[in-house]
């Protein structure tokens, strides 16, 4: 730890711990005329450096800079309309009357598949609050927040003191274990300095994304920059002078940051700058009028050397509210629908005849957080969201409801991937796949659907990880199908869990749970591991033979909480490989897993408010969460 000497408040020269002492009976200087650099530090300041003295009276300025200015920098978390994270950062208060918080615009830009709607300002004793946009900057990767409350400031440095080769200090934050912020302190060096572009580089200590937008501070304890992503940085003298332009607009709320930038389009029944209708939205992107960016309320980049990426995707924004879709929506390539959860987005389809959603030849494509329903009288051969010849699709997190149709259909679409989204009960199908090759993980089937999936003529699916609760037959898989895998599910109390027609070995079995199925398997033929609980097996060979050629568990499990869906099961039980009672080991057998935040999958927290959503329960994904 690098320590220096204070002889007097705001006066004397630091000393470096490595120099020589200075000597206690070395001769003074004669002061005939007192002045502010030679007035005595008053004995309650000494007092205070106490804590960051050595004996020599050295000081430990690590420490004490850490302790200064620990609530000057915040953490920066761009929220959804649910309240999940997108995106982190830090930031670091600038500026007077008012004050704002900078910060990478590049983490507050959120991800591929949506912006900010909400950010949350907190510091390292805990207290929170929210922030609107003053300045956005393309050029330098900087936004300057307007916060509900202003920090306390760091001192800028004067601009004559922006220069390379000097020794300055960062502030990370750090998790503890009970989510607490762990704040630290980390030395560098300033490499490289461009005063006419206002950036800097830096060197040393690498910072994590998530910490960058931590202040630069300097021997001094003057505030130098800003961190960015990378190991570059943004100069003092540029935030004093984006802080005093953001004086002359007003504050944007977030959601409006994506139209401003042109990365995105808005559709809301609230906000007059918005879209009314998804429908229009789409056919304004599909004409070439929307997106548009307006440069007259953000500084735009001349070129990309610090500026964030271009999206790989336009993102379609849709905010809270019911949109009664009087058409098919056909969503186009490279782009992202983007609700603000099953609960507050919802789309209707008002024709029974016709898919509420299509992608028909489309290329990556994501659609998230919705709640898409069909007319009441939809037709039996319809599906509410259609896929045909379509590839690198995602759909997350959305509620799929299917009122006399199948609720996806899979029609020659491949390299695409269903997650986290729930299916409530339905009279035909939840997914009739035919030609296609999808990955199906970590989504629900609930409710009595005469077939959840169906792998026809031609499918290829990987199902993983998904709960098929109580329902007619959860899988059927057809003599035609052509290859996959059914691993890692949980089938609770339905008639059928998987139901082969004909001989089809290229489809494996294992690592599933069936609990309180009337039939597990049925004439299954390639069944590897798995767990059985009051399940009856048909297997296409003899059960005694099935039973020597595999290797089944057969104990009741001992679920968490199976009355707010919470199916992992305890430990200590057969269908679990875990040494102790503490153990937080993956999963065995079934769907749930132990660990937290992925219970059943890299998308949970999107799964469990999908579930509010469907079945009523409220505190899910808080008690999902394992905390």
């Amino acid at each position: 730890m690098s320590v220096f000497c204070f002889s007097a408040l705001f006066t004397s020269p630091l000393v470096l711990a490595e120099d020589p002492p200075v000597s206690p009976n070395a001769p003074k200087p004669s002061i005939t005329i007192p002045t502010p650099e030679t007035i005595p530090a008053p004995v309650e300041v000494q007092k205070s450096l106490g804590q960051f003295q050595n004996e020599n009276g050295t000081v430990k300025i690590d420490k004490m800079f850490l302790e200064r200015y620990k609530e000057s920098v915040v953490r920066v978390r761009v929220l959804d309309q649910t309240g999940e994270e997108i995106g982190r950062a830090m930031g670091v208060s600038v500026g007077q009357n008012p004050q704002y918080i900078a910060t990478p615009l590049s983490l507050v830009l959120g991800n591929s598949l949506q912006w900010a709607d909400k950010i949350e300002i907190s510091h390292a004793q805990g207290n929170k609050y929210f922030a609107d946009i003053a300045l956005i900057d393309e050029q330098l990767d900087l936004v300057l927040l307007a916060p509900e409350n202003y920090p306390a400031q760091i001192p800028f440095v004067r601009p004559l003191d922006e220069r390379p080769q000097i020794t300055v200090f960062t502030i990370s934050f750090e998790n503890n274990s009970n989510d607490t912020i762990k704040p630290d302190i980390h030395r560098s060096y300033i490499a490289a300095v461009n005063q006419d572009f206002g950036s800097l580089s830096i060197s040393g200590k690498t910072l994590t994304n998530a910490q960058a937008g931590t202040g630069i501070i300097n021997m001094q304890g003057e505030l130098v920059g800003m961190m960015l992503p990378s190991g570059n940085g943004v100069l003092a003298s540029a935030l004093n002078a984006r802080a005093n332009k953001a004086k002359k607009s007003l504050p944007l709320p977030p959601s409006m940051l994506g139209v401003v930038m042109g990365r995105g389009v808005l559709v809301s029944p609230k906000i007059p700058e918005a879209f009314h209708s998804i429908g229009e939205a789409l056919n304004a992107m599909k004409e070439g009028k929307a997106p548009k960016s307006d440069p007259n309320r953000y500084i735009p980049a001349k070129n990309r050397t610090l500026s964030p990426k271009e999206a790989e995707r336009v993102i379609l924004k849709i905010m809270p509210g019911t949109y009664k879709e009087p058409k098919t929506l056909l969503i186009p390539s490279d782009i992202s629908v983007t609700g603000s959860g099953a609960s507050d987005t919802v789309i209707v389809g008002t024709d029974p005849k016709t898919p509420v959603i299509a992608l028909r030849g489309a290329t990556n494509v994501a659609i998230t957080n919705l709640r898409i329903v069909p007319a009441p009288l939809q037709k039996r051969d319809v599906a509410t969201v259609e896929l045909s010849q379509s590839k690198l699709i995602r759909m997350i997190g959305n509620l799929i409801e299917a009122k006399g149709g199948v609720a996806i259909l899979l029609n020659q679409s491949v390299n695409s991937a269903l997650f986290a989204n729930v299916f409530p009960t339905g009279q035909t199908k939840a997914i009739s796949c035919k030609g296609s090759a999808v990955l199906v993980e970590g989504n629900a089937f609930l409710g009595t659907w005469p077939q959840a999936i169906s792998m026809d003529k031609g499918c290829s699916l990987n199902i993983a990880q998904n709960l098929f609760l109580q329902t007619k037959t959860a899988i059927t898989v057809s003599s035609l199908a052509k290859n996959g895998s059914i691993v890692n599910n949980s089938f609770i109390k339905s008639v059928i869990g998987v139901r082969f027609s004909g001989s089809n070995k290229e489809i494996s079995v294992k690592d599933n749970l069936f609990y309180e199925n009337m039939i597990a398997l049925y004439s299954a033929s390639s069944i590897e591991r798995n767990a059985i609980w009051k399940s009856k097996l048909y297997p296409k060979n003899s059960l005694e033979q099935f039973s020597k050629e595999n290797k089944l568990i057969q104990a009741k499990p001992i679920f968490e909480n199976p009355d707010i869906y919470d199916f992992r099961i305890k430990p200590g039980t057969p269908q679990l490989n875990i040494s102790s009672s503490d153990s937080t080991d993956t999963l065995t057998y079934g769907s749930f897993q132990r660990k937290a935040q992925e219970i059943m999958g890299r998308f949970t927290p999107n799964l469990a408010k999908t579930m509010e959503a469907a079945t009523g329960k409220k505190g899910l994904a808080e008690a999902w969460s394992n905390k």
